[in-house]
């Protein structure tokens, strides 16, 4: 604190992982298992601190963190009648939570606590906010999920949305129950490509990938389609003299990636699932464990787009035959 007291119950936890812990009395903390990432410290009515995790700064060593209080916020709160909020929320839990089956068995415990702003300059946009983070309860992969919401957006009209967060993950109950769905929903995620390509496997994780060429399009089966050719991952993959142990991935023109599952499928379940993935920033930077960098210059479409937090794994989990 500013005072220099300490802040008992401050939350502290790696983002996207099931790694964390809560200060004591004291405001002390020991995380004994820990990976590389961002430390994301909170406390109710303080600026969240984040901290870059470099394995071999942080060993055995202890740290001084210190937080700072929230000033007050000079966003417009929205004030709406009930049947606006309503209408408000049922929009945040589309774009939040999804349309998945995983959705389905997923609720916000604490809706009643998000609020609304209205963004700068955008009359039809609405932003949403939560003074503590949501708490998601995910009965469908069997975890907890604490979501820091740091920002929200949805135009009801272009029905163009973003939100941004951390997130911390913890089991409901014994894994081994949820040890099936958990890997349905890690092979051909985001995660399991960007894990693959590092690895150099991505043949044998049945991905393919396409360049998709912009302005251009060919007739097939009397359809006209995007134009696209094969792409070569491993020659736009370097590894990345700044990050230890990381990679750069650069390329130009959007990607098409199909992911053949396993198994017996049906049309609810097809064999093929496509994503497109694009950015705006000149190279994505992935660390040792698969993890992207600076995911806020990723865009992604079709299958990818369809995942929203009920389908997120976190980043230190493996499914078995691969840990």
């Amino acid at each position: 604190a500013e005072t220099g007291q300490p802040l008992a119950g401050a939350s502290l936890f790696i983002n996207n992982t099931s790694i964390g812990t809560s200060s004591d009395a004291d405001g002390k903390f020991a995380i004994p298992s820990v990976m590389a990432g961002e430390l994301v410290v909170s406390f109710l009515g303080y600026e969240t601190l984040l901290m870059p995790v470099v394995l071999k700064e942080i060993e055995r060593k202890n740290f001084l963190l210190k937080l700072e209080k929230k000033e007050a916020s000079l966003e417009e709160l929205l004030i709406i009648n009930d049947a606006t909020r309503a209408k408000y929320l049922q929009y945040f839990k589309s774009v939040f939570l999804g349309q998945t089956e995983a959705a389905n068995h997923s609720k916000i415990e604490n809706i009643k606590d998000i609020y609304f702003i209205k963004p700068d300059n955008d009359p039809a946009g609405i932003s949403a906010r939560c003074e503590t983070p949501l708490v998601v309860i995910n009965k469908y992969l069997g975890y907890k999920i604490r979501f820091d919401i740091i920002d929200f957006y949805y135009n009801p009209d272009t029905h163009i949305s973003s939100y941004f967060g951390y997130t911390s993950f913890e089991n409901l109950q014994d894994p081994d129950k949820y040890k099936k769905r958990r890997e349905q929903a890690y092979y051909g995620s985001s995660l399991h490509f960007f894990r693959a390509l590092i690895s150099d496997s991505l043949g044998n994780n049945h991905f393919t990938i396409k360049n998709i060429i912009t302005d251009s399009t060919v007739r097939i089966n009397g359809k006209y389609e995007r134009a696209s050719h094969q792409f070569s991952p491993r020659s736009h993959l370097q590894k990345d003299s700044s990050n230890e142990n990381g990679y750069t991935f650069d390329w130009r023109e959007e990607l098409s990636i199909t992911y053949k599952k396993d198994g017996k499928r049906n049309i609810s379940h097809p064999a093929y699932v496509h994503s497109g993935l694009s950015k705006n920033a000149p190279r994505l930077l992935i660390d040792p464990f698969g993890i992207v960098l600076n995911p806020m210059h990723m865009f992604v479409s079709g299958y990818w787009s369809s995942l929203k937090v009920p389908n997120m794994l976190p980043y230190d989990y493996y499914p078995e035959k691969e840990k």
